[in-house]
């Protein structure tokens, strides 16, 4: 493989992030007509799956099992991008690596819809180290400044959910309106992310040493 063709691919697979949001929150409403009397508010997206609410519940299932495989590509593009950005090895790991664990929950929850016990587990951790470990990724990035903000915002947000919910359980929030906004401030960033690191990458290609002649 030729370095242009590898630089090429490695942008593709990074800009594959960007259609995480949309397969998240596109998938929940094309799935949705299925699904009578169905509410945003009280239920999750994850009863879309389930044959007890869904005449066609292999929409959302197949649906998220395709977003996995998207999380899986993205997080190839990741790892040579942050590798060619001159970022630590072990930011740049912990954050792939945290891509594969979220992929890998979608790929499950499709496989294993409501009620199974496999639907969710371990792996929905992948949520809670890829943004700090992205952080960390590009703390010293100059041109990281409004970016750096964002995801640090969304991080309160999204601890401060949590932590929220924990204490108020549905009195703070309905279940169904708790996962649309905790997908705001966990999985849009993901979108975010892939613009700015495809965009970082294309410019450490832009200034990299000129080849010397031989």
């Amino acid at each position: 493989m030729t370095p242009k063709l590898r630089e090429q691919l490695t942008y593709s697979a990074c800009s594959a992030g960007l259609l995480i949001p949309l397969l998240y929150f596109g998938v929940q409403l094309t799935a949705m007509p299925f699904a009578a009397g169905y509410s945003v508010l009280k239920q999750t997206a994850s009863e879309l799956g389930m044959t007890t609410v869904s005449t066609v519940p292999q929409v959302f299932n197949f649906g998220t099992m395709l977003r996995g495989a998207v999380m899986l590509v993205a997080a190839g593009g990741f790892l040579g991008a942050l590798k060619r950005m001159n970022v630590g090895p072990f930011s740049t790991w912990l954050t792939t690596l945290s891509m594969v664990s979220i992929a890998f929950n979608d790929i499950g929850a499709g496989l294993f819809p409501l009620p199974d016990d496999r639907h969710e587990g371990v792996f929905l951790l992948g949520y809670v180290f890829w943004p700090l470990s992205l952080l960390a990724a590009i703390w010293r990035s100059p041109e990281a400044r409004a970016f750096k903000t964002y995801m640090l915002l969304n991080v309160v947000l999204t601890y401060g959910l949590l932590a929220a919910r924990g204490v108020l359980g549905d009195a703070f929030m309905p279940a169904g309106l708790f996962q649309r906004v905790f997908g705001l401030v966990t999985v849009v960033p993901i979108g975010a992310a892939a613009w700015f690191v495809g965009h970082a990458f294309k410019q450490a290609l832009d200034f990299r040493p000129a080849p010397q002649p031989g």
